[in-house]
């Protein structure tokens, strides 16, 4: 995988995005909007707006720093902090910097992306909006232009306001041509917009809404409902989900952002809507009307699933890999505590993998890790955990254990299941399995400490011989 090398002036970079950083008051709402123009523009399940630091990258906009924080050497951000304007990667598996980057041959099988910059009014690049697709494609003229057009607009947001413009306005919103051409912006945006009355009384309180709104919430005109002067969803929970709005509206004066899942899709996936409200005050500072937009976020969702579970999974054998492990020991460790059971961790590698590697091949070597994984999975219980560490080492936890004499028996069930024979690609292939087992008598042990235990004691199996496993109580 190609890393980039930084650019000259990448000190002078990194102190102008630390200025910008500290000087951005904006909530992440106010670029929620934009990344949402640039993907129904772009017509991508996902737009980010992403800064770019010495060692990392994050998202500015509300799509969720714990999935898209990451290390600037895998990221697509750090090719496109090169490029003087617009970069797009139509078809990354044709691209030799990103064919074997881990956001590519992963679950998350990123295929397009396209970043515009976001540059300083002093010329450096600190970040991009960036737009990606899991399918190859290729933005058009228009679609570049309008990405370019709105990275701009971020940066405006983004960066201290000068002094008020004293130009004269060019859009006047009364004039019945001005107003037409609003009219007709906003009945074919492809997010839903709507007005909602937050005053005390029965209904939903929309008064305003267009065709995509119509459609996502479900609206009929309050004749048709049986209400009056507004519009009424025919679906309960969106009732129920706007009138959680208003409620909170009122009480807090503050913008609300609700998430709700009203039904499935045409191919019978959840679907997911996200319904913001922004509070109109009058003139006693209280909520009058609401402006809120509704935005069918499944396909974003369905995105952001992939990358959370290519992020925690092993690629090669589908396990949970190290990062994962850990999360599950925790959570073990506590349930332990809870329910009083016990608890033991075991550590495994296959006796000389080395030079199984080495006369048969990367490629039957892996499919033997595969089968190894495979049948581990076959051997223990529903509700053992198992994660590939890395290599040929994998570890699994064995809870609702009675006695260390009971761990000892399923080690001896596994070592004798994975002396088999294995058929791989034509072969019969024999091998012998190591393993270490700590015990834990109590739950106070640290998830860090159990691995280091089995570790120790896998390494003392190996010691003797190997095709055998060393156990202890701690």
């Amino acid at each position: 995988m190609f890393v980039p090398s930084p650019q000259t002036h990448e000190p002078e970079r990194l102190a102008a995005l630390h200025r910008l950083i500290a000087l951005d008051t904006l909530p992440e709402e106010a670029f929620d909007a934009l990344a949402l123009r640039a993907a129904a523009i772009c017509e991508t399940p996902v737009a980010m707006i992403s800064l770019v630091g010495e060692h990392c990258w994050w998202a500015r906009n509300r799509a969720g720093p714990e999935i898209f924080s990451h290390d600037r050497d895998i990221s697509f951000c750090t090719h496109a902090l090169l490029a003087d304007g617009l970069f797009e990667v139509p078809d990354t598996l044709l691209d030799p910097r990103f064919r074997d980057n881990p956001w590519v041959t992963g679950a998350q099988a990123v295929r397009f992306y396209a970043a515009a910059p976001l540059r300083t009014t002093d010329g450096y690049r600190i970040g991009n909006l960036f737009v990606i697709d899991q399918v190859p494609r290729s933005l058009s003229e228009h679609q570049r232009a309008s990405l370019m057009r709105l990275a701009k607009e971020v940066m405006q947001r983004m960066e201290p306001r000068g002094p008020a413009s004293t130009a004269p306005d060019r859009f006047d919103p009364t004039a019945p041509m001005h107003k037409a051409m609003l009219n007709t912006i906003v009945e074919t945006l492809p997010t839903g917009v709507y007005t909602q009355c937050i005053a005390a009384h029965a209904g939903t309180g929309i008064m305003f809404w267009n065709r995509a709104a119509a459609e996502m919430l479900e609206l009929v005109p309050a004749g048709e409902a049986g209400g009056a002067g507004e519009a009424q969803s025919t679906r309960a929970e969106i009732v129920s989900a706007l009138a959680t709005l208003k409620k909170q509206l009122a009480e807090t004066k503050a913008t609300v952002v609700l998430a709700l899942q009203p039904g499935r899709g045409a191919g019978g996936e959840p679907r997911t809507l996200r319904l913001t409200s922004l509070p109109v005050f009058d003139h006693d500072g209280d909520v009058e009307y609401a402006v809120g937009m509704v935005e069918d976020v499944t396909a974003q969702k369905q995105v952001e699933a992939a990358l959370y579970k290519g992020s925690c999974t092993d690629r090669l054998t589908g396990l949970p890999n190290r990062t994962h492990f850990f999360e599950l020991l925790e959570f073990s460790l506590a349930r332990s505590k809870r329910q009083r059971s016990k608890l033991a961790v075991m550590a495994l590698d296959i006796d000389g993998f080395r030079s199984i590697n080495d006369s048969l091949g990367g490629t039957t070597a892996d499919k033997i890790l595969q089968q190894f994984a495979a049948r581990l999975r076959g051997v223990l219980r529903i509700t053992d955990a198992v994660a590939r560490f890395g290599g040929d080492e994998f570890v699994v936890i064995l809870e609702g254990l009675h006695d260390a004499d009971e761990a000892a028996a399923v080690a001896s069930k596994l070592l004798q299941a994975l002396s088999l024979p294995w058929q791989v690609q034509g072969k019969t292939v024999r091998l012998s399995t190591s393993a270490g087992i700590a015990f834990a008598e109590t739950p106070d042990h640290t998830a860090a400490a159990m691995v280091v235990y089995a570790d120790e004691l896998l390494y003392a199996a190996k010691t003797a011989g190997g095709n055998t496993f060393r156990i202890t109580v701690c």
